[in-house]
Formats: C-alpha cells, sequence, structure tokens
C-alpha cells in the first residue's frame, strides 16, 4: 500500500477500511464499490481525486516520493540479482544535491515535447505518464525530470494540436488541388472503429 505517491495525502478509515480520507481537504474516497473485497481495491479514485483537486501537492510530492522508491528498490534489489552498478548510478543521481526540475525549466519542457510526440506518433492513452514501469524507466534515464499527470499530458497536447491544424491548415489555403483518400480501421487495444480522410 505505500508504495503509491496517493498515501502522501490518504489514510484509510478504520472503521471502513474501503474507504480512504483525504489528509489535505477530509474528503473520503473509495477504493472499490460497496459489496467488493480487499482483492479488488485499487487507488485509482484516490488519484484521480488528487489531479482533479489538488494538483499543485501531487506533483510537489513526485521527485521525493520517487527518491524513496528508487532507494528502496535499491537496498531490496530483485531476488537472484545483485546490486548493478546501473542501480547504483541511478540512486546516486537521486539523492540529495540534484534537485528535480521545476516545472517551467526548460530541459523538463523539451522531454515533455518528445513525450507528447511519443503518444501522438505511437497512438499510446495518456495514462502512460501514471504507469509505474514507465515512471521507473523514466526516472531511471534522469531523476532530475518529474513525470507529468495524464490531465497535465492532455493540457500539453492541445497547444500542440493547435500548432499542428495550424500548419495544415495553411498548407490547404495555398493548394490549387486536393486529392482525397477515405480509410476505416479497428484500433488494435481498445478495438475502438475509426474513419480517417487524408489529403495531398
Amino acid at each position: 500500500m505505500s508504495k503509491s505517491i496517493v498515501w502522501k495525502f490518504f489514510t484509510v478509515k478504520p472503521e471502513d477500511k474501503r474507504m480512504s480520507v483525504c489528509q489535505l481537504c477530509s474528503t473520503e474516497v473509495a477504493r472499490g464499490p460497496i459489496g467488493s473485497t480487499a482483492k479488488s481495491w485499487t487507488t485509482r479514485n484516490l488519484l484521480n481525486h488528487l489531479e482533479g483537486h489538488h494538483q499543485h501537492d501531487l506533483a510537489a510530492a513526485k521527485p521525493e516520493h520517487e527518491k524513496e522508491r528508487l532507494a528502496k528498490q535499491y537496498e531490496n534489489p530483485t531476488p537472484g540479482f545483485q546490486k548493478s552498478r546501473f542501480q547504483q548510478a541511478a540512486l546516486a543521481d537521486c539523492m540529495p544535491g540534484k534537485k528535480a526540475w521545476a516545472v517551467d525549466d526548460s530541459r523538463a519542457k523539451r522531454i515533455n515535447q518528445k513525450l507528447i510526440q511519443m503518444i501522438v506518433m505511437d497512438n499510446q492513452p495518456f495514462s502512460i505518464a501514471e504507469d509505474d514501469g514507465f515512471i521507473a524507466y523514466s526516472a531511471a534515464l534522469n531523476p532530475q525530470y518529474t513525470m507529468p499527470s495524464r490531465t497535465e499530458v492532455s493540457e500539453m497536447l492541445s497547444p500542440e494540436y493547435d500548432r499542428v491544424r495550424e500548419i495544415i491548415q495553411g498548407k490547404i489555403n495555398t493548394a490549387a488541388f486536393i486529392n482525397f483518400t477515405s480509410d476505416l480501421w479497428t484500433e488494435d487495444t481498445t478495438r475502438a472503429a475509426f474513419i480517417s480522410l487524408s489529403g495531398d
């Protein structure tokens, strides 16, 4: 339970362990539907609450939480394997002396831009920014970079969409002729159906 960052802000309600109480606003949030068992409880609702009501507090807690997670990983490596130089380097990088970049740092903005491009090019869900494995991978590459939340990714995508739209609109406005090609397909992961209209 302590592995998730949400437990820096929530405590379990003693009389009903299915419910958790936000320490910032005292709101009670359920970890699962009524009648469910502990095996099916998740922290998704808790994280959604933090993203919707306490974004700044959540963002501020992420760097320290990642330091703690890497420290525990270093002290308790995967069974059967010794602590590698890679693990040691990753831990050293996140120790005091290497502060996490601010949200408006040019280096963080550059990585965020690459993240947005990856999501668009590879048709990835916004939630990839909250996947534990992807967060750990990014932290290993650069512990000073803080992964944005799904909500922040969505907000960053809008300006990029507008920028690309303006470029395309400019090309359409100056084109003498446009040839259209239509296509239908089903997305592999969600099985959602799409129709595209391409012009050249």
